[in-house]
């Protein structure tokens, strides 16, 4: 029987952050058996993409992908002007229309380095207390969407222009 092995999977797994559903591709990063055992990241995932949800939100991608790409291009030595960015962009922009912040494990040569990006985002609108309430069993109540997307996407240009080193365990 095979051993554990998170380094064989770019494994989903999700989190909740205040009022925020967060999915991490964690590309063969080294995840504890602990949460890589746990059945609650698949069915989240069966949920989402299930009949359960039926919402679908605008999206962004992060305004400061584009740098952070080539930042992994070099550090992973990849031609950046060959690399396909809409494939690449595909999984996460559709976790984002379900709702999600979406990251990606940026530096996937080195097991250890847990430095992930935000790759795509939803934009914030009435249907996201549902959703809120829906998945996250959370009874926060946005108020004001304009306000929660100006904060969103200024928090996204000042904080998230480079990897970041998150503590996910």
């Amino acid at each position: 029987m095979k051993e554990y092995n998170s380094r064989d999977f770019d494994f989903d797994i999700f989190s909740i952050y205040r009022c925020c559903i967060v999915h991490y591709a964690t590309a063969g990063g080294d995840i504890p058996k602990s949460i890589f055992l746990n059945p609650n990241h698949s069915k989240l995932r069966a949920d989402l993409k299930g009949d359960r949800n039926k919402l679908s939100f605008k999206i962004e991608v992060n305004p400061n992908l584009e740098n952070i790409l080539r930042i992994k291009a070099e550090n992973q030595r990849f031609n950046f002007e060959e690399f396909d960015r809409e494939s690449y962009l595909d999984s996460f922009i559709s976790y984002a229309k379900l709702g999600l912040f979406s990251f990606d494990r940026t530096f996937i040569n080195n097991h250890d380095d847990m430095r992930f990006h935000l790759v795509a985002y939803p934009v914030i609108d009435d249907k996201y207390n549902v959703f809120l309430e829906r998945f996250a069993e959370s009874n926060i109540k946005i108020q004001d969407f304009d306000r929660a997307n100006a904060i969103i996407n200024e928090l996204v240009r000042r904080n998230f222009d480079e990897p970041l080193r998150l503590s996910l365990f």
